[in-house]
Parts: C-alpha cells; sequence; structure tokens
C-alpha cells in the first residue's frame, strides 16, 4: 500500500486468496465433527441405509428433511380417500391397513422387522401419483413411532444427492412387495386393490429387480407369481419394462441381463471385419 501508484488489485486478490482459503479450512473443520445420530436414527440407519452405502452425513442430511411423529393406539396415520402427500418409515409399534370402502383388513405393518415398514414410497418412483387418494385407513395397533417425509420434497432431495438413498427406498418396498406374495400365496387373501395399483406395484418391483443390470430367478418367479395373481398381461409387463423409469426390453428380461449395446457393436464390427478378411482371401485365391 506504500507503492505509487497503490496495488489495489494485487491487495484485492491477496484479500479473495484468504478468504477462500479460510472458508475451505472452516468446511473441512465441519465434516470432519464427529456425526450424532438418536438411537432411533442410529436404528434405522444400520439397518436400512448403511447397507446400501448411504454415508452418515448424507442419512444426516435427509434427517433434517424428516418430520418424526407418534400415534397412540388406535390412532389414525393414514386416513382414507384422502390425498397421501407423504412418505411414512415405522420404525416401532405396528399398524393396520383396512379398505377405505369395505373396512377389511388389507395389510398389516411392523416397525420392527425390515418388511411392511414403508407407506406411500411408489410415488418416489412414479411421481404422476403424488397427492392421488389413498384407499386404505391405516390405524395404530399400539405406539408407533414414524418418520415422515414431504413426498414432493423427499424425490427432490433424492434427485439432489445421488442413488444411494433411492436403492434404499426402494429395497424396503421391494421386500414389503416380497412379503405381500408370500402371505398372499400363504392365505389366498388379495391385498391389491386394483389393476392400477397391482401395475405401479409390479413396475416398483420391476425397477428394483432391473436396477443392478441383472435378473436373479427368484426375482423373475416372484413377478411372474405376481403377475398371475393379478391378471396382468405379458404385454402389460413389456409396457412397463420399455417405460422411461426401467428402459428395458422384454428380451433383455427373458435373457436375464440388460444389453450392452456397445459391446454388441464392437462385435458386430468384428464380424463384419473378419467376413472382409475372409472373402479378401478368397478372392486372393
Amino acid at each position: 500500500m506504500t507503492r505509487v501508484p497503490r496495488q489495489l488489485n494485487a491487495v484485492g486478490w491477496g484479500c479473495v486468496f484468504v478468504s477462500v482459503n479460510v472458508a475451505k479450512i472452516i468446511q473441512l473443520l465441519l465434516e470432519r465433527r464427529e456425526i450424532k445420530f438418536s438411537v432411533e436414527e442410529a436404528a434405522l440407519y444400520y439397518r436400512i441405509f448403511e447397507p446400501f452405502g448411504v454415508d452418515a452425513r448424507l442419512f444426516k442430511k435427509l434427517m433434517q428433511e424428516a418430520e418424526w411423529k407418534s400415534y397412540n393406539q388406535g390412532g389414525v396415520i393414514v386416513p382414507s380417500g384422502k390425498p397421501l402427500k407423504r412418505v411414512h418409515i415405522f420404525v416401532q409399534g405396528s399398524a393396520t391397513a383396512h379398505s377405505g370402502s369395505t373396512g377389511k383388513v388389507m395389510y398389516e405393518y411392523s416397525g420392527t422387522e425390515n418388511n411392511g415398514c414403508i407407506v406411500g414410497a411408489t410415488a418416489v418412483v412414479d411421481p404422476q401419483i403424488v397427492g392421488r387418494n389413498y384407499p386404505n385407513r391405516i390405524i395404530a395397533n399400539d405406539s408407533v413411532r414414524a418418520l415422515s417425509f414431504d413426498t414432493r420434497r423427499l424425490i427432490a432431495f433424492i434427485k439432489t444427492n445421488g442413488s444411494t438413498i433411492e436403492s434404499a427406498f426402494l429395497h424396503m418396498m421391494y421386500v414389503d412387495l416380497i412379503a405381500s406374495l408370500r402371505k398372499h400365496r400363504k392365505t389366498g387373501h388379495n391385498y391389491s386393490s386394483g389393476l392400477g395399483l397391482a401395475l405401479h406395484d409390479l413396475k416398483t418391483m420391476l425397477i428394483q429387480a432391473c436396477a443392478d443390470g441383472k435378473i436373479h430367478p427368484q426375482e423373475r418367479r416372484l413377478v411372474r407369481e405376481f403377475m398371475a395373481k393379478n391378471d396382468i398381461t405379458k404385454a402389460q409387463l413389456t409396457a412397463a419394462l420399455e417405460s422411461k423409469e426401467i428402459g428395458w426390453t422384454l428380451l433383455e428380461w427373458e435373457d436375464g441381463a440388460k444389453h450392452d449395446d456397445t459391446c454388441f457393436t464392437q462385435s458386430l464390427n468384428r464380424l463384419e471385419l473378419k467376413d472382409e478378411k475372409v472373402e479378401r482371401k478368397i478372392n486372393d485365391s
């Protein structure tokens, strides 16, 4: 500053450099702070989210989007016939879903097991159904603790923060559907409400099954059983597979693996090149 003329540009850039470094140091210190979970958060994280590679800091960030709710025995968790705009994860206690029209028991939810612990998550993979009227009424059987998310905010969070969170939610939905199929097979009851809901459930199963690019025979068998129980046709299966969320063909589904178009093209090019060499040798001889 004692130079003439004064070096204001250099001073300005020096201040910017110092400010950026100070901000980065503060950011690093904040990131290295010990992450603390409540008992409920820790149980949920290590049981459902950590196995799918969800970082502890990302899970803590997800918890900031959630709201813990408590329900007494007999309390209505989800009313029937009204738009369902939230996703609920049961972490303690149990609840029963009753048909809004007949009062018939449709499903049992339990927060103490890995299955049957999520409601409303179909909208996570199919946002078009957000806000549609929910056909069942879910009532607490005892003291229930649930983690509740605004559906649209949850969808936005998943899109912004990668696929590990989505995989964990899809796993909960997929295990829930498998449990429903097993219960269906044991009791003979139909827990789906109409073909439309069955097609949504099928699409959810397919998204989870196709996520890693390979189909396990057990997954294909479960899908076949689900289709048979709900009178879903092969054409409807094909339409679900070819949707933008899945992007598979029926042939790939039957082969049990997603075809690699790049490898196919390279193989085709090699075959064409080999044919040209063979043809050249024949002509030379």
